[in-house]
């Protein structure tokens, strides 16, 4: 496990998993990932600004970073982000319904496949929905962070092949750090 997972968790542990409200979990656990996705993104680009100022939807975000990943981009986590974010668009968009009903349950069978041999598989069944909603989050944000982290690892090596290929763009720095 990561320390980037380890740290996030802690760090937003508290906004998390303070509130009873299935409504406002979702919600808050839909932000949670944007916020790694915005992060797996703009490490992979060269000028994050131009990302951060351009709007995206959380869909479009999911999009762009499934197309970064080297080797898991048809991963089934990349399924069950989109359901919480479908879940969350149907709880803010319209009034409570069979259909967010037919979401939450869709959330729960993606997060029982994830979690098939883990002591925690049944946790909707014998915890309810929060908890399920909770345990699908982190579980997604656990996938983010490792794939974070790949981002990381490509990301040093495209800059080690810069400095090689450009010792222009570097030659003012080393004189710096003379």
């Amino acid at each position: 496990m990561s320390n980037n997972y380890i740290s996030y968790i802690k760090k937003h542990q508290e906004y998390f998993f303070s509130t009873d409200d299935v409504d406002v979990t979702v919600l808050r656990g839909q932000l949670l990932l944007e916020e790694f996705l915005t992060k797996i993104i703009s490490q992979f680009v060269f000028n994050s600004r131009f990302i951060t100022s351009s709007k995206l939807t959380f869909s479009q975000k999911t999009h762009i970073a499934r197309a970064i990943s080297l080797d898991e981009c048809e991963n089934s986590m990349w399924t069950m982000i989109s359901s919480i974010n479908q879940l969350r668009n149907e709880l803010v968009h319209k009034l409570p319904s069979e259909n967010s009903d037919l979401k939450l349950k869709k959330l729960q069978q993606l997060y029982e496949k994830e979690a098939d041999g883990s002591e925690f598989k049944m946790v909707f069944i014998e915890h309810g929905q929060l908890r399920g909603i909770q345990f699908s989050v982190v579980m997604c944000i656990g996938f983010l962070s490792s794939f974070l982290e790949e981002v990381y690892r490509v990301r040093n090596m495209v800059n080690e092949l810069d400095k090689i290929s450009n010792p222009h763009r570097y030659k003012d720095r080393k004189n710096e750090e003379k």
